[in-house]
């Protein structure tokens, strides 16, 4: 975010302040503010920043190389899980182990003494 901005206001010559990011953006300052410190944007507000690139440097700090960060990742065994056998399933819209329609909801009784 912060290379974004330098280099927009090295483009544009004058300073691009955090309020006109946020307004160019459309985010929140809150969001802005997250951004700045490390937060990675999702979604739409990662694709709004990028239209925002004016140049495939800039846009190239919002990627990391995957091989890069990859072989750092330590590989761990994953020991088996157990399989919990499901005896049925106990919601209406549901199929119970033999296949059949469970039409209205299953409740226990309380016993009667």
């Amino acid at each position: 975010m912060k290379a974004l901005r330098s280099r927009l206001s090295q483009i544009e010559g004058r300073n691009v302040t955090h309020q006109e990011m946020v307004r160019r953006i459309g985010c929140s300052n809150g969001a802005y503010r997250k951004w700045q410190s490390g937060t990675i944007p999702r979604g739409d507000w990662m694709l709004k920043i990028l239209a925002l690139c004016p140049d495939e440097e800039t846009r190239a700090n919002f990627f990391i190389d995957i091989a890069e960060s990859g072989s750092r990742i330590p590989s761990t065994s994953r020991p088996e899980l157990p399989k919990e056998e499901v005896k049925g399933v106990l919601y209406p819209g549901g199929l119970r182990s033999d296949a059949k329609f469970i039409g209205k909801h299953l409740k226990t009784r309380p016993r009667s003494r």
